[in-house]
């Protein structure tokens, strides 16, 4: 499998959805946070936009019958995101390092795991696969990528250095004509 080759925090809607996710989660009981509806209808926008297919397209596509020299690696995810404990640092390491050799970039920009991954797991893998759906043009991620850079830094506060007014050099004196003299005291 490729080394990673996308970043999912660099495709369009990716921040939004996942600073949804996060109220969310901040939610004294996720589960019932009203959020949640948003979160999936969001996801499923995205998905179809980046993949051609959305989460239950792809679990349709047959996505655990898949014959595929890849699959014995995607089996290894499939577990991995069906067994882990979400608040375990080792599963979750675990978990990042298999969407890394699988050419996936799952972490926001601090580093840190993105909340919404897993809603993009099936479509990325049917899509990395090639059994459904499309990849995202490489471009784009590397467009938007490049103008969520940019707004980040004129949001810090950052701007670019001030240029130097230029001086009149030392021996810039008014143009005269010729034939322009200075009265008094003719010649």
């Amino acid at each position: 499998m490729p080394k990673t080759r996308f970043a999912l925090r660099n495709f369009a809607g990716i921040e939004a959805l996942e600073a949804l996710v996060a109220k969310r989660d901040a939610h004294p009981n996720p589960n019932w946070a009203p959020e949640n509806d948003e979160i999936l209808r969001r996801a499923d926008q995205l998905s179809l936009a980046l993949f051609g297919l959305t989460h239950l397209d792809a679990w349709k596509a047959g996505l655990t019958e898949i014959e595929a020299p890849e699959w014995e690696w995607s089996h290894d995810l499939l577990d991995i995101l069906a067994e882990a404990d979400w608040s375990d640092p080792e599963d979750l390491r675990l978990e990042l390092g298999e969407w890394d050799d699988f050419g996936w970039d799952m972490r926001n920009a601090k580093g840190d795991a993105l909340r919404c991954r897993r809603l993009f797991a099936n479509p990325i893998i049917c899509a990395t696969l090639g059994v459904d759906g499309r990849l995202p043009d490489e471009a784009e991620a590397n467009e938007a990528d490049a103008e969520r850079q940019a707004k980040a830094l004129i949001e810090s506060g950052w701007s670019a250095p001030a240029r130097k007014q230029r001086s009149p050099p030392n021996d810039a004196r008014p143009l005269r004509r010729p034939n322009d003299q200075k009265s008094g005291g003719g010649r």
